[in-house]
């Protein structure tokens, strides 16, 4: 069935009747259906059609494409009767340009302010870490020093008693010579000087202010690729745009709706994503003929049924044929065209979904490493 062909929405706000938010991510929407099924289930007390606009709520919102397509409706209407009313009290004002990605970027922004004052905070902790290391080795050096000049002066002593004995003065003088120095980091320290205790302080402190402000640096890093996804994702999915772009601006639109793709086969054409529990399996087809026909679908299904995988969607540029979309429909696999994906992935950029659960630059990182294995010069 195509987005188009779904009949509506019913009339039914999805989030409101699972009690969650909009920016509710895809973990949020499983628990809320199975909490509210414990109520609405006919086994337990409930009726039938409680439980049809319970499923059908889960049904829309656990579908990237529909839950986009339902936010268009509820969330527009919400926006446009606050705004109504604050006209009538005379204080309306127009609404800022909207932020594209916000829901991810925003996260990984506060992460990463988080972070960066943890550091910063903690630069006189690692400071001590840092200079209890360099006291300690400069300790060790100095004491064998002095027990090397001590070996020294006995072996003298005893070699004015005993000539032979001179020999024996050669090994604790070299290893006095040897110790007469600390290095750290490619510096020198005089192991008897004083002052050499206060310099390795300051030595220590200069390393930890590097140090975090390199992690710092690699923590920004993250914010200018969360940055770019929005950029990557926002090219309108054009006949002329290779599979190789399509399959990068869906493993990016899927991740801001809050799934992590864990697998590409580009020979089949397929991603695979994952929501923390289970698996969702995406085959695109991006080439001008005919529509898809029903063994371009069954290979979908196949994979699905070899990777125990339940939920799938079809992405072809002409959509389906009619068997082929009975046979999708049958299967549980939601099919759409180029027109469906290119409409869904604009205003899916507009929403304010906060991406995959969990440490939010982590999956940044998780992202970042699997579009770079999605290069087609990389080895799969």
């Amino acid at each position: 069935m195509t987005a188009g062909g779904r009949g509506g929405f019913r009339g039914i706000n999805c989030y409101e009747l699972l009690g969650i938010g909009p920016d509710s991510s895809v973990q949020e929407i499983k628990s809320a259906y199975r909490r509210i099924s414990l109520a609405t289930h006919p086994d337990v007390g409930g009726s039938d059609d409680a439980q049809s606009r319970v499923n059908y709520a889960y049904e829309v919102l656990s579908d990237p494409v529909r839950r986009k397509l339902h936010d268009d409706v509820f969330i527009l209407s919400i926006r446009r009767a606050g705004i109504a009313k604050a006209r009538e009290k005379k204080d309306w004002k127009p609404a800022p340009a909207k932020a594209v990605g916000k829901g991810v970027l925003r996260r990984v922004r506060e992460e990463v302010e988080k972070r960066t004052a943890e550091l910063r905070s903690g630069t006189e902790t690692r400071t001590e870490e840092i200079f209890s290391v360099y006291r300690r080795d400069f300790k060790k050096a100095r004491a064998v020093f002095i027990l090397s000049l001590i070996g020294l002066a006995a072996s003298v002593a005893a070699g004015f008693f005993l000539n032979p004995l001179w020999i024996l003065a050669v090994i604790p003088g070299r290893a006095a010579y040897l110790k007469r120095v600390f290095i750290a980091e490619g510096d020198r320290y005089f192991v008897l000087d004083p002052e050499s205790v206060h310099v390795l302080k300051r030595k220590a402190r200069r390393m930890a202010k590097t140090e975090v402000e390199k992690i710092i640096g690699g923590l920004s890093g993250r914010t200018g690729f969360a940055e770019r996804l929005v950029v990557m994702a926002r090219s309108p999915f054009r006949r002329d745009r290779g599979e190789d772009l399509i399959a990068r601006g869906l493993a990016v639109s899927f991740f801001l709706l809050g799934y992590l793709p864990s697998a590409f086969d580009r020979r089949k054409r397929i991603l695979v994503f994952s929501d923390g529990e289970n698996g969702t399996a995406v085959r695109y087809r991006h080439r001008s003929g005919g529509p898809a026909n029903t063994g371009y679908v069954k290979k979908l299904k196949e994979f699905m049924t070899q990777n125990g995988i339940t939920k799938g969607f079809m992405f072809s540029t002409p959509g389906l044929s009619g068997t082929a979309a009975r046979y999708a429909e049958a299967n549980g696999i939601a099919h759409y065209s180029l027109k469906d994906m290119d409409s869904w992935m604009e205003r899916t950029l507009s929403g304010n979904y906060p991406g995959p659960p969990g440490d939010i630059l982590k999956n940044i990182d998780m992202l970042e490493s699997f579009l770079n294995g999605m290069d087609p010069g990389e080895k799969k």
